[in-house]
This record gives C-alpha cells, structure tokens and sequence, in this order.
C-alpha cells in the first residue's frame, strides 16, 4: 500500500470519556483451559493477575463520526512473547540477511510493521464501537492516574483502515482535547 493510501485511510478519533470501570483480581491462567497450543506458553504463569480497565464515552471528532459511542477495554497482561522489538520485525531476504531499503541517498533497515494494537469493531445497526487492547499492566495505572482527576477526559485514538478493518494504533487517555491538537 502506497503512501497516499496510508494517508486516505488514516483518523484521529477524539472520545469524550463519560465513564470507566476497573476489575482487579486473580486466577487460573485462562490459556490452561484452553487446548489451542498458540494461545500459550512454557513461560507463562499458571496464576495470572486479571487487571481490566473499560473506558467508555463518545467521539467528538472527526465530525462525521461525533456522537458514535465507543468503549474500550484494556486488559493488563505482561506476557513477554507478545512484546515485540526491532529485532523481530526486520524485513529477511531468503538467506535470512536483513533486507535495507534506500531513503535520501542512505541505506535503512526495513521492517514489518504490525497492523496495530488492536481492531475496532462496530455493532450492526448501531453507532456504537467496541475494542479490546493488551497492555502492560503500568500503562493502566499511569492511566488510572490520569482518569482519577477532576477534569474533562479525552481518549485520543490513531486509527487506520486496512483491507476493511480499523486498527487502532495508538490509544491514550488525557486531559486536552484531541480535536484541538
């Protein structure tokens, strides 16, 4: 996908948050009850922490999507393979070579970038977004920080739409207006 589309494609969705609910509790490791290889690993913990945050609230801009209610649940998870670094995402050749791509006369790595955090999805007939993001468990305290004071609270959301679906590739919450930004 070329740039332009990248850029036909791309939102800056800002949610006025009007609410938001905290769980915190421990137990089994919910990947132990599940018979799907992928969904787990060696490494990871038979107790698991359960540390969920839903912010929920409605979009202010862009215009044409103010007023659509959003809700997003943020579930605190530490599990290491789902942390990627550079190193996991360069761009290989069949040799296993790092593949460098030519920018202003320089050679760079390359890299695939992932799709994003997560996907939104609207429910039928409604105006009305859900989504659902693994984080590492201190951004939902910094969060909680933030959602804890006595002022107005925004969501600002990064979305881009590739091949149908929105992905969200940046969610934060604060305390400026991201429509004003």
């Amino acid at each position: 996908m070329g740039r332009k589309n990248d850029q036909d494609h791309y939102a800056q969705l800002a949610i006025k948050i009007a609410s938001y609910d905290v769980a915190v509790g421990e137990s089994i490791n919910i990947h132990l009850l599940t018979h799907i290889p992928h969904l787990w690993d060696d490494s990871d913990p038979v107790i698991a922490p359960d540390f969920r945050l839903v912010v929920a609230g409605s979009c202010t801009y862009p215009k044409h999507r103010a007023g659509d209610a959003y809700e997003f649940t943020l579930y605190g998870e530490k599990l290491l393979r789902e942390r990627l670094n550079f190193k996991d995402i360069r761009v290989l050749d069949k040799n296993n070579a790092p593949v460098y791509r030519k920018y202003r006369g320089g050679l760079y790595p390359a890299f695939t970038v992932p799709s994003g955090l997560a996907t939104i999805q609207r429910s039928r007939g409604t105006r009305e977004w859900k989504s659902a993001l693994f984080v590492d468990p201190s951004t939902i305290n910094r969060m909680l920080a933030v959602l804890n004071l006595e002022r107005e609270l925004y969501a600002s959301i990064d979305e881009h739409l590739i091949d149908r679906k929105r992905w969200v590739r940046g969610f934060s919450v604060q305390t400026i207006d991201p429509a004003n930004e």
